[in-house]
């Protein structure tokens, strides 16, 4: 029963995007848009209750449960199976990516309906869910790259929906080919696996870790992190997730929120065991997961654009896991992950309600006057979300156990402040977005402060334009999956969620099977109580200030005690990476391939020539065709005047056979081939003359040989056969071959 409740969950958003996806090439004549909608919200409800029972029967029963489907391919010793795991880990996933999927489907039911191409929509997001179930539910390496790369395409599908403005297809390519550099490292580090423990099974892969050397489990991990850094967008590869708000905004939910980019964070902590014989990857995993934090942070203060905002928010919070998961604290990181998929999917959502409040204006405070009319449901949906966010710092901070960190890791201390002060730069983001309008005029103009708006405001546009002018209505349907995600929140505060992944809570008694808190030392004086008392105060002191001074207003970036104009450009510009990129790698590598292209003109071609043909103008087959075509004109007129029809056409293919053969129609000359200038050149012709002289001297004479003989052969037994054919010629052989018979018996 389990089984099949595990392939249902897994194979129903497979099936709905088969049937979507053979509607859309119907012309989607077979199916209208609400059976389009009720296929894939209904494939995904009933996989969320598939899920739900999973989860339910693990915290019953929390030891892992496997199942193979059966063997996909063999190598050597190696057998590859189709194999899925269900433990507490894989479990929380599969139940968080369906839920959130199927209230996003519920979502887009109403976001999308005017939107023509919503069939393709509906079938990439099917698709998108059953990869990501497929990456948290397999039980081997092989597997997991799979579902890895399966997402990849479909974020390419999703981020590109709009693919006719070149803003959304050029984000959907950067998305792909950011993340295929990452995944070069990650399957690396799968060949290295293979290599070392002939399997791909995570039990027994993680059972021999010691069988091999700390130097090359360090290997491995830093290959594995190439692969996370590129799919949950860290430095330096995160640049393409500031861009995947070209998409819908549902589908900025699903890949935002609770799917792709957790999945390397994901992998770093199924993977933990192997990260715990490489200390070297651990302090690499929190020292990116801190730069990009911090960047993503200062990046949030500097952007006027709503979605933006909440992609820098992103950003952020992966960093903030990947330094959870550099400091051990792997529950911790697990806890983040699910409430930031609360939270972040609750804002996303929010986002268009938003939008259309300000007239699709991306910068509310830049929007034209005052608001039409006051929405106070959504402001304090917003603020509530926005809590939540700055929150965040708590479940995170509260990892230390009473025996607290080793002295030996003051800098990964300092590295978790540096987190510490994403958490509180996002605090202030987060608060000014919500009381920007205090004490200023919403005339304001921000061009003149050097303001890029340039974030793509074509990505606000589109679908939220449908909604523009609809503040009143956009509460109503569209707001209901939001509350069911507020709810949520709700309910796992209220059983014990959110105290995180502290030592005790009944989340790290839920993991404790698969994964637990590593601790980086026995002795030390940082407290985790007092880590989080000093959170809150700055917390608080950050947002007095940032309500109550124009210190941080981003319009005033020169009026802070220093002056940080240089620091807010670069962060404005995301430190210059895009940059960067366009003008050291795809610059020189367009500047290679020209000149690349140039050497094989110049010089390549210059010596060896132009290449010849691949094939003869006329074949062989061609010139036996003529050789039949130039025999029946010869002769036919006087075997069709003295025989019958049969044997005129006997007669006719005998002649064929009899005649002589020319060699015209497949003789290849050396002036039918250009050649190059160059000494290769002059040999390659020298080359051709020769060979064509033997073709013409040596074969076209055997050719013709072999055509005269089988004429004459054919022409003798023809003669023989009709010659037997006659009454005398005939009756004379039977009575010679009676008499000889007779004859041998009686002797």
């Amino acid at each position: 029963m389990f089984e099949l409740i595990l392939f249902i969950t897994l194979l129903l958003p497979l099936g709905a995007a088969a049937v979507i996806g053979l509607n859309l090439l119907g012309g989607e004549k077979a199916l209208d848009y609400r059976q389009v909608q009720n296929t894939a919200i209904g494939a995904l409800f009933i996989a969320m209750v598939g899920a739900a029972i999973m989860f339910v029967a693990v915290l019953i029963d929390p030891s892992p449960r496997e199942v193979t489907a059966y063997t996909w391919f063999t190598l050597g010793e190696m057998s590859v199976d189709i194999g899925f795991m269900v433990d507490s880990l894989s479990a929380l996933m599969a139940l968080m990516i369906s839920g959130f999927s199927f209230l996003i489907g519920v979502f887009s039911k109403n976001y999308m309906h005017n939107d023509d191409s919503f069939s393709r929509y509906f079938a990439a997001v099917m698709l998108f869910v059953f990869a990501m179930l497929i990456l948290v539910l397999g039980n081997n390496f092989i597997l997991l790259f799979v579902g890895w790369e399966s997402v990849g395409l479909c974020s390419y599908l999703l981020i590109g929906h709009f693919y006719q403005r070149k803003s959304a297809a050029a984000a959907g390519t950067k998305a792909f080919v950011m993340n295929r550099v990452g995944d070069a490292g990650f399957l690396a580090g799968i060949f290295l696996i293979i290599m070392n423990f002939q399997s791909v099974q995570y039990t027994e892969v993680f059972s021999r870790l010691g069988e091999i050397s700390p130097a090359m489990a360090t290997a491995i991990a830093l290959c594995l992190l190439c692969g996370a850094i590129g799919k949950s967008a860290q430095f330096p590869l995160g640049t393409w997730l500031a861009r995947a708000m070209e998409g819908p905004t549902p589908s900025s939910a699903l890949i935002h929120a609770a799917t792709m980019v957790t999945a390397g964070v994901y992998m770093i902590v199924r993977s933990h065991e192997l990260y715990d014989m490489a200390p070297v990857a651990l302090a690499a995993v929190t020292i990116i997961g801190a730069i990009t934090a911090i960047m993503g942070a200062l990046n949030g203060m500097t952007n006027s654009d709503i979605k933006g905002i909440l992609a820098s928010s992103t950003v952020t919070q992966l960093g903030l896991m990947f330094v959870a998961c550099g400091l051990g604290a792997y529950p911790v990181a697990v806890f983040h992950l699910v409430a930031h998929a609360f939270l972040k999917t609750y804002l996303f959502l929010t986002a268009p309600s938003i939008l259309g409040y300000f007239h699709s204006n991306p910068d509310p405070k830049a929007a034209a006057g005052s608001p039409t009319a006051p929405v106070p449901v959504m402001f304090w949906f917003v603020l509530i979300g926005s809590i939540g966010l700055i929150g965040g710092g708590f479940g995170i901070t509260a990892f230390g156990n009473e025996s607290g960190l080793a002295p030996s890791y003051y800098l990964l201390i300092g590295i978790f402040v540096m987190g510490l002060f994403a958490t509180l730069r996002h605090a202030v983001s987060a608060t000014q977005r919500i009381f920007g309008d205090h004490g200023h005029d919403h005339g304001h103009d921000h061009a003149a402060c050097g303001h890029d708006h340039s974030h793509d405001h074509s990505h606000t546009h589109d679908h939220s334009h449908d909604h523009a002018h609809e503040p009143t209505r956009s509460a109503a349907p569209i707001l209901i999956p939001v509350l069911f995600i507020l709810g949520g929140a709700i309910v796992a505060a209220l059983i014990g969620l959110l105290p995180g992944g502290t030592p005790g809570s009944w989340f790290q008694d839920f993991l404790a099977p698969v994964v637990n808190v590593s601790p980086l030392g026995d002795s030390g004086t940082l407290m985790s109580w007092v880590v989080i008392t000093v959170l809150g105060l700055l917390m608080l002191t950050a947002w007095a200030a940032s309500i109550y001074t124009e210190r941080y207003a981003p319009e005033l970036p020169g009026d802070s005690l220093l002056n940080t104009r240089g620091l807010y450009v670069a962060a404005q510009k995301r430190f210059w990476l895009d940059d960067f990129y366009h003008k050291f790698v795809v610059g020189r590598s367009v500047q290679l391939g020209r000149t690349l292209e140039g050497f094989d003109r110049d010089a390549i071609d210059a010596v060896t020539g132009t290449p010849s043909p691949e094939t003869r103008s006329v074949g062989v087959d061609a010139a036996w065709e003529a050789s039949f075509l130039a025999a029946r004109a010869q002769g036919m007129d006087d075997v069709l005047g003295k025989k019958s029809d049969e044997e005129a056409g006997l007669l006719a293919r005998l002649e064929a056979l009899g005649a002589e053969p020319s060699g015209a129609a497949s003789a290849v000359t050396a002036d039918e081939i250009p050649r190059g200038s160059g000494f290769f050149g002059r040999l390659t012709e020298i080359a051709t003359r020769i060979t064509g002289w033997i073709e013409k001297t040596v074969f076209d004479r055997l050719h013709g040989g072999v055509a005269r003989t089988g004429g004459s052969m054919g022409g003798a037994l023809y003669r023989i056969e009709e010659m037997l054919g006659r009454p005398a010629v005939l009756g004379v052989t039977v009575i010679a071959v009676v008499g000889g018979i007779i004859l041998g018996v009686m002797l």
